[in-house]
């Protein structure tokens, strides 16, 4: 890349590395919370942490890249531009949609917005004043991959006590195709989405195992 496109691995860089770098400090600030609150998370080392930087690392690189470019990404960034300007939206998009026509269909002459969740838009506003729109979502989405195989990582180390079989699920997800596709086709909200279905089966696995809450 840098030979074929030096201008276009220069601006990889400069953008990805600010991007990069608060995708793990998130990853860590989270990771660290959950070993606070939950003990035993202690023994799985710093292990299940690798994968998912690594992952966010190569992620970011790759959505920062100039010439990638899908149309919803600008589409997502107008809505958390939206949301900034008028916070009413994240909780009711339907004005935004009819003003945008953004995800809206015409049904018998009339223009219908889409029942649609503005979590992720709203997650990623903290960090707009610094990345930008559209920059932040990246990040996010980024971050929300890498949330994804932390839950895994734990999930399987609670169903099978091996850091190996751990760290192949967690590799097997990030490269698995739902993912990169969400990736590229700017999927991203579902990539959050699905971090917390995760998050849920992870809940649901440990109040089975450990009835009276002896994981804490």
């Amino acid at each position: 890349l840098a030979h074929s496109d030096p201008a276009g691995a220069l601006t990889t860089v400069e953008l990805a590395g600010p991007r990069t770098l608060a995708a793990a400090l998130l990853l860590g600030l989270i990771a660290a919370l959950v070993q606070r609150l939950w003990g035993a998370a202690r023994a799985f080392g710093r292990d299940w942490l690798l994968i998912p930087v690594l992952a966010s690392f190569v992620i970011v690189g790759l959505l920062s890249y100039p010439r990638f470019h899908y149309p919803d990404v600008e589409t997502h960034g107008r809505f958390l531009a939206g949301i900034r300007s008028n916070p009413s939206w994240a909780l009711d998009p339907r004005e935004y949609q009819l003003r945008t026509r953004a995800w809206t269909r015409s049904i018998d002459g009339r223009l219908v917005g889409f029942p649609y969740s503005a979590v992720f838009h709203v997650a990623a506003w903290p960090l707009a004043p610094v990345f930008g729109e559209v920059g932040a979502l990246k990040t996010l989405a980024a971050t929300a991959v890498g949330l994804s195989t932390l839950w895994l990582y734990a999930l399987t180390r609670t169903a099978r006590d091996s850091a190996g079989l751990a760290l192949l699920a967690q590799l097997l997800f990030v490269l698995s195709p739902v993912v990169i596709s969400r990736l590229t086709l700017a999927l991203w909200p579902s990539l959050l989405g699905q971090s917390l279905d995760l998050v849920v089966l992870l809940l649901w696995q440990l109040a089975f195992r450990y009835p009276e809450g002896g994981f804490c």
